[in-house]
């Protein structure tokens, strides 16, 4: 019995370490255990006291079917722990499931988050050399557009010969 409480207990502190759903689903456990063990007690210390007053005025047989329905009332109750037992052990084997694949898939998600920071820096060069590209095809552009300018006229310095036919 003390090592099925000390199990108990380990486990419940390892699931108390866990995440804050873990917290409240150990806090949760706990209160309706609490609360079961309390009801049970009052019921069966209440059953006690009124076996009590009344052994006095009951017979052999009324005695042996009060016990009866004590042993009956502790089968129940056995088969409750028994319960809660196999419920708390798959709750805990649904967590080191779940522990394992978050291990599995953790370094998968940092190979991932490093692949998107590699595309973004790539990204960001190709941006910088961009910018320097159109930078210089713009001034390309305004040099052109000088030069076809200025062929309009003969020379900067020189003016335009009128035409014959202007009058």
């Amino acid at each position: 019995m003390k090592n099925l409480l000390r199990i108990f207990w380990q486990r419940i502190l390892e699931l108390w370490r866990g995440s804050p759903g873990d917290r409240l689903s150990v806090i949760q456990a706990i209160f309706a255990v609490v609360l079961t063990v309390t009801s049970l007690a009052l019921h069966y210390y209440r059953e006690y006291q009124d076996a009590y007053l009344k052994e006095t005025t009951l017979t052999f047989e009324k005695q042996i079917e009060t016990l009866d329905g004590v042993q009956k009332s502790l089968k129940y109750l056995t088969a409750f722990v028994i319960e809660q037992r196999r419920k708390l052990q798959e709750s805990q084997a649904t967590l080191s499931s779940l522990k394992t694949e978050q291990d599995k898939l953790k370094p998968l998600i940092e190979a991932d988050r490093q692949i998107v920071e590699a595309i973004f820096e790539l990204h960001a060069a190709k941006n910088r050399a961009t910018v320097w590209t159109d930078t210089a095809m713009g001034m390309i552009a305004i040099a052109m557009i000088c030069i076809a300018d200025s062929s309009r006229c003969h020379c900067f310095g020189v003016p335009c010969q009128r035409r014959a036919s202007a009058p």
